[in-house]
């Protein structure tokens, strides 16, 4: 690792570590903070449900006293359809949460404003049922005079008021009450009222005590669904209520709260909602020691809920269980973005620091940078190079000198040491090239080797196959050489062998001819471009020029030194190996010691000379 590197690398790490550990500390002081402002935010969101619960359900119970008081009072009159009618209507602009606000008499009849619960329009309409018109339900748009205007819909043939949930709850409580939820029973074509709602009813009584009808009003279990999840959107968790026994009566999701067939009619309870959500806080709820009221912190899946339950005792009616829970992630957004801006500073900070730390590196590495420069190129042998090296740090200054001395001193024992080096490189390429001749070279004769012989042999061979020219070998032997070695003892035997290797160089100062000692007092000759007649020639010329020295020989027949020579030749076309060419010139060696010895002897054509 370079200095510059590892100074970037340890002051960085420093650096890293002091921003990380103060990114620590804020992020534990923000999440500190955050838990502080998540308990009071849950607080106030749950707080505000819960007031406008209470506000929603406050809003039959207000309006139907607000009627009672009139028909008692005698401001509104039951036996006045269209006054009563149109008295509602205006009740109902007023009031937008409400669904119904309907009457009915004591014959049964039905009269009624309401706001349709589903569909694009949610315009006013009226609902009747006389018995002028048989009983029959007939469902009105509201003209510009809050008359009935266009009909909608007829049916509900001989509806009868007084079978209504809302009616029998009233003459059986004999107050005002609130019932259960019920279906609503009108067939309109565009199913807005595909619905089920919840309310207050109470029995009215005219000024003289006379019981004249029951006065509801209804809100839909749709619209307090919708009013939930509005409350809900900008918290982003969940609100529902349920009662008692689990059933559901609003939520704020878009799951259903119920189930509408042509035949069926059917609560969902918590545990049975198509919403994991709700049924783990279903299950959630059941395990706690106190589920009236309670807060607790809880995970599902992937995110953490702050769930919050209070019972609400509607009065005159029924005890509500109204849920919320809100995810811990909206509670965290604060603390999120602070954290993501004080990355942000701590990104900028880490940045110029290690701006900062490069910056410092590079300056105090520099001048070390050029002594290694200088060093380097001192062991390459460049000893002209002197940098200007300037730093006011007082050891490198001196490191400077010291390698400055110490590159004078080098150089003049570099160049001494290389004079003292080509001097023995010199000796050592004149004692290879010794050793190589040597090696290559039969001590005795002077002549080339067996080794040497192998070589060229296969090279001639190869030179012969390529160019189709032909190679002749010959294979010569002194004759009757051991009983005259016997005779006159080795010093004679190797001046004879010594003769017989000057009549070879004699007859092969071609650069493609070779004479060789190819073992004992045995010789060769490699003659490239040699044909076989010329060759027979060439022996015969060495055989005659050793007769002619005459070394005496007082074993020999002839009285005189002499040799046997065997001939052997490569023509184009012939397929034999170097190994296959000096056996059949040893064959016609053979042949000539066998024929009398002093002679030439071919394989080729037996050819006998002396």
């Amino acid at each position: 690792m370079t200095l510059k590197r590892y100074i970037i690398l340890l002051l960085g790490s420093g650096l890293l570590l002091l921003v990380a550990i103060q990114w620590w500390l804020t992020y534990q002081a923000a999440e500190a903070m955050s838990l502080r402002l998540q308990t009071r935010l849950a607080e106030e969101v749950s707080s505000q449900v819960n007031d406008k619960v209470r506000q929603f359900f406050d809003v039959p119970r207000q309006v139907v006293s607000l009627n009672v008081a009139q028909v008692r009072q005698g401001v509104i009159d039951p036996r006045d359809p269209e006054a009563l009618v149109r008295n509602f209507l205006l009740q109902l602009e007023q009031q937008p949460l409400l669904t119904f606000l309907s009457a009915g008499t004591p014959e049964g009849e039905y009269f009624a404003a309401s706001r349709p619960p589903l569909g694009e329009d949610r315009s006013l309409r009226i609902l009747q049922a006389s018995i002028a018109n048989h009983r029959v339900m007939s469902l009105y748009r509201v003209d510009e005079r809050n008359r009935p205007g266009q009909l909608i819909d007829a049916g509900n043939d001989n509806y009868d008021a007084r079978l209504r949930p809302w009616f029998v709850t009233a003459q059986m409580m004999g107050r005002m009450s609130w019932y259960p939820v019920y279906r609503y029973a009108i067939n309109d074509p565009a199913d807005d009222y595909s619905a089920m709602g919840l309310g207050m009813s109470a029995p009215l009584y005219g000024a003289d005590d006379q019981f004249v009808g029951v006065i509801t009003a209804d809100v839909s279990i749709v619209q307090l669904s919708r009013w939930l999840a509005e409350v809900m959107e900008r918290s982003g968790g969940v609100a529902f209520i349920t009662e008692p026994d689990g059933k559901l009566l609003a939520n704020s999701t878009p799951d259903p709260v119920y189930f509408l067939s042509r035949d069926e009619t059917r609560r969902i309870s918590l545990w049975e909602s198509d919403s994991p959500l709700l049924r783990e806080l279903g299950e959630l709820l059941e395990r706690q020691a106190d589920p009236e009221q309670g807060r607790i912190l809880h995970q599902i899946g992937n995110e953490r809920y702050l769930v919050d339950w209070v019972s609400y005792s509607l009065r005159d009616g029924p005890t509500l269980r109204i849920v919320q829970a809100i995810p811990q992630s909206q509670f965290m957004a604060p603390m999120l973005d602070l954290l993501r801006q004080l990355l942000l500073v701590a990104a900028g900070i880490l940045l110029l620091g290690m701006i900062l730390i490069t910056l410092i590196s590079i300056w105090v590495t520099r001048p070390l940078v050029a002594l290694s420069r200088w060093a380097s190129r001192l062991g390459r042998g460049d000893w002209t190079y002197r940098p200007d090296i300037r730093t006011p740090v007082q050891e490198v200054s001196r490191l400077s000198q010291a390698l400055g001395q110490m590159a004078h001193h080098m150089e003049r024992q570099t160049q001494d040491l290389e004079r003292l080096v080509a001097t023995r490189t010199r000796e050592l390429e004149q004692a290879n090239q010794e050793l190589s001749r040597l090696s290559r070279t039969d001590a005795l004769t002077g002549l080339a080797n067996r080794r040497s012989l192998d070589e060229v042999l296969a090279r001639e061979w190869g030179r012969t196959r390529r160019f189709a020219q032909p190679l002749s070998l010959l294979m010569l032997d002194i004759d009757w050489f051991k009983a005259y070695n016997d005779q006159h003892g080795h010093p004679a035997g190797d001046h004879c062998m010594q003769v017989l290797a000057d009549v070879l160089r004699q007859h092969t100062q071609r650069a493609t001819d070779l004479a060789a000692r190819y073992g004992g007092e045995e010789f060769a000759v490699v003659c490239s471009g040699l044909d076989h007649a010329r060759a027979l020639g060439l022996a015969e010329e060495i055989r005659g020029m050793l007769e002619q020295r005459a070394l005496p020989h007082e074993s020999s027949p002839l009285g005189v030194i002499t040799v046997s020579i065997g001939v052997a030749t490569l023509n184009m076309g012939d397929t034999r190996s170097p190994g296959q060419l000096i056996e059949a010139a040893d064959l016609a060696l053979y042949r000539a010691k066998a024929s009398g010895r002093n002679r030439v002897v071919s394989v080729e054509n037996t050819h006998v000379a002396h």
